[in-house]
Order: C-alpha cells, then structure tokens, then sequence
C-alpha cells in the first residue's frame, strides 16, 4: 500500500475557514504537511530533518480531528523522522534509546489506528498484526522497536518473536516498500537471533538476497549484506568474527562507489556505514 501525496494533501482542509480550531497561528493543516513534506525532502540535512520533525508534531494536538489517512500518515511520518534522526549521532548514543523509543511510540499509536489490531493487542500480537494494513507503519514500528533492544538485550530476547512478525508482514503486504527495507530488516534479525529464538540464518540470507534482487540502488542493502554475511555475532548481536572478508570489501566498494539518488538520505547514511564496516573488518583480523 502507497500513501500518495496528492491525496493526503487533499483529504485534509485546504484553508482554515470553516474550521479555525484546526488551524495554529492562521496555518492550515494541508499547509504544515506540505511544508513539512518540503523539508522531509531535504531532511539529510540534520537541520532540515529536525524542522521536519517540528511541523509534523504542530499537527499532534488536533490529530485526532484530521482524516484517519491523514493521521496515519502523520505519525507514520514522526516514527521515520524520529528513527532516522539518530544517524546525526555517533554510534549508539545512550541519548539514542529514548529517541528510538518515541519513534517506537508514534509507530505503535499509528498501527493502533486500526481498531482490530487494538483491540487484540495485548492479547494475541501475532492475530493483531495480522489485522495490519499499512506497510509503512509496520517497518518504522520495527525498525525503532528493534532498536531498542541494543539498550535492553534481556527485553529484546523476549521480544524477537514480535519483531520478527512485524517485519514478515511489512513484507507480506508489500516487499517492495522502502527499497525492500523490511526484506532486509527481516534478514538481519533472522541471522543474528540464536536458533532457540526462532533465528534461521539460511532464511534470512535469502531475504536479504531478495531485498537487493528488488533494490540494488538502495545502497543500504548492501550494508546489511556486508554488515550480516561478512561478519559473526555471538548471542546478544555482538560482532565477534570475520565470516567473509570479501563480501564485506565487495560490498563497501559498491557501496562507496554508488550514486546518492534516488535515496539521498539512506545512500549517504549507507556511505558511512561503509567505512565503519571496513574499520570493525581491520579491528577483527587476525
């Protein structure tokens, strides 16, 4: 499922007569979406992304009075921005696990837009995400969910079944979402999750292998095809060996060597990547 922009734009109100409570400080709704689409677009620069990340949650106060499209797509948008927004620190900040945890937040809130996966919760997650329609909600809920349990190992290992749903039905309703980011992701946590919890590192090789088939442009599956196959981990998705030393060089001068667009964020994020990865490489050689 795609949100299009045209749509969004005009589900919302266009003006802020006849409903001035929606409006903050004489703007409208439609008129802070498209100026924070604007900025979404330029959100690899830090500033950017941050007044992005300000626009959108002018909008929160009145979300619930805003089309339910409008409000999903909304708090979609905050859980993206807010994951993304630790690429400006280094490493994983201790500051970083409060902002992964309001991504995870916006997310959640988002899927709960669905009455049935509400409803079932807390009671059967699996049926609940089942109800799921929406694609995208269910990758930046991941991605910022599963981020947290590098700050928290023992809460992650009780979780990893969850993650694992979220990212196998992102790719059930469409794979090709985000450059196959829920491919990747899904890939990722299969190869590094013991095989007591469910990991299965044949089965996530292939999702990552199919996330490249789909997107080789996105330079961030290279990363993780690097980051996953080229090294070990031991239990709690430490890096504690060289698996293919080849991969990992292959795939960094890919990496390096490819064009930003059409992803300017993740590409350049993914560049990055690319020279961490070959300095953990010359860390773990013998």
């Amino acid at each position: 499922m795609r949100i299009v922009w045209s749509l969004i734009v005009a589900s919302v109100l266009l003006a802020c007569s006849p409903t001035p409570a929606l409006c903050l400080d004489g703007v409208s709704p439609s008129e802070r979406l498209a100026r924070a689409e604007l900025l979404f677009g330029e959100r690899h620069i830090e500033d950017s992304l941050r007044a992005a990340i300000a626009e959108y949650e002018t909008l929160i106060p009145t979300l619930e009075d805003l089309p339910l499209e409008t409000q999903r797509y909304v708090l979609d948008r905050l859980a993206q921005l807010h994951y993304e927004a630790t690429s400006f620190t280094e490493g994983n900040a201790p500051e970083d696990r409060a902002v992964f945890e309001l991504a995870a937040d916006f997310g959640f809130r988002s899927l709960r837009l669905n009455p049935d996966y509400a409803a079932l919760e807390d009671l059967d997650f699996e049926n609940a995400v089942a109800h799921v329609t929406d694609p995208v909600a269910l990758l930046w809920t991941g991605n910022s969910f599963g981020a947290t349990f590098y700050f928290d190992p023992l809460t992650g290992m009780m979780n990893v079944g969850r993650l694992r749903r979220i990212f196998e039905r992102s790719v059930e309703l469409d794979e090709d979402y985000w450059g196959a980011s829920a491919h990747a992701a899904l890939g990722a946590l299969l190869m590094t999750t013991p095989g007591i919890l469910g990991g299965d590192f044949e089965l996530g090789r292939r999702h990552v292998e199919r996330a490249l088939e789909l997107h080789p442009e996105y330079l961030e599956n290279h990363v993780v095809r690097a980051q996953y196959l080229g090294f070990s981990y031991d239990m709690f998705g430490g890096v504690n060996g060289i698996r293919s030393r080849r991969i990992i060089e292959d795939e960094a001068s890919l990496i390096l060597a490819g064009a930003v667009t059409p992803w300017p964020f993740w590409n350049r994020q993914a560049k990055v990547e690319a020279e961490e990865l070959l300095d953990t490489m010359l860390e773990h050689l013998p």
